[in-house]
């Protein structure tokens, strides 16, 4: 794996686990209906983005769909729902091997058919079974993304990413105010671009740690523990831009159990913005989202 250094940290950890994103989304909605007719063409968009299947007794998204409509929009389109008749849908129903409806499945690289659920998930569930989701998604190595717009002109993703490259490239060379500027541009092309988003974030977690002594900052907040709330920002810093956010993130979920008020706050936000650095959708930033549930509540 090549290095890449800017003021002393290494952020290619995060590089790493972010190449995928860097592609423009393809043109597609986010929810679409599944018939027999259209099955080609889902399982065709499964090959770029894993597709959850959700039976329904009346063919329509329900509370469920909305939901995972409302998660994919949130994580920059990293799946996409296909809904369908439990009622007419006979020869889908068979093929699923669907028992009952509501109910889920997920549709990976065209022919793998995954159980995910029967009946309403609650909340929890349902963000459980989407990190599993994308989990697999990832080991078959499919990680794009849709725009939630079937009209998305070719020019627009173009621009999208001719925008998002340059902050990329920008980034990787020190250039933080380019950077920034790209990726402002990218996301006035496409305000739910995810990628641009951490590449924002990105470029403000790297002005936060310019000319920081990584050692002494890490040594103090160690020995200091909540007690300097402060050193303990600096420290999450550090260990996310070195490319171990999981520390990070156990550090601040910590410093906030001991904590309250505007501290606390202040901690909280911070924690959020790294989950932005390291990206919505990846399985070590929804275990912290767990831990953090537990320390606040």
């Amino acid at each position: 794996m090549s290095e890449s250094l800017y003021g002393g940290m290494d952020l290619s950890g995060i590089a790493e686990a972010q190449k995928q994103e860097s592609e423009p989304a393809q043109a597609a909605d986010y929810t679409v209906h599944l018939t027999a007719a259209t099955l080609q063409s889902v399982m065709q968009q499964s090959l770029t983005v894993p597709v959850i299947v959700l039976f329904t007794m009346d063919g329509l998204p329900g509370s469920t769909g909305q939901k995972l409509e409302a998660e994919t929009k949130k994580r920059g389109g990293r799946f996409q729902i296909a809904v369908a008749n439990a009622q007419t849908e006979t020869e889908l129903m068979a093929a699923f091997q669907v028992s009952g409806a509501p109910s889920g499945y997920a549709l990976i690289g065209g022919r793998s058919i995954v159980p995910l659920f029967q009946g309403e998930p609650n909340d929890e569930q349902l963000t459980a079974v989407i990190d599993q989701v994308l989990e697999l998604a990832r080991q078959a190595g499919i990680g794009g993304r849709i725009s939630g717009d079937s009209q998305q002109t070719g020019e627009t993703a173009g621009e999208l990413e001719e925008h998002y490259l340059a902050g990329a490239a920008a980034l990787q060379s020190g250039d933080l105010t380019t950077a920034e500027a790209e990726f402002r541009e990218s996301l006035n092309v496409m305000p739910d671009n995810e990628a641009a988003k951490i590449g924002l974030a990105q470029v403000d977690l790297v002005q936060r740690t310019a000319g920081v002594n990584r050692e002494e900052v890490l040594a103090q907040a160690d020995e200091k523990g909540a007690a300097d709330p402060e050193i303990q920002l600096q420290a999450a810093d550090i260990e996310t831009a070195s490319g171990r956010p999981d520390l990070a993130f156990d550090r601040l979920i910590a410093t906030i159990a001991e904590t309250s008020g505007d501290e606390r706050e202040k901690l909280r936000k911070r924690l959020l913005e790294l989950f932005e650095v390291v990206g919505a959708d990846q399985p070590i930033v929804a275990e912290a989202r767990k831990k953090l549930a537990r320390a606040l509540f």
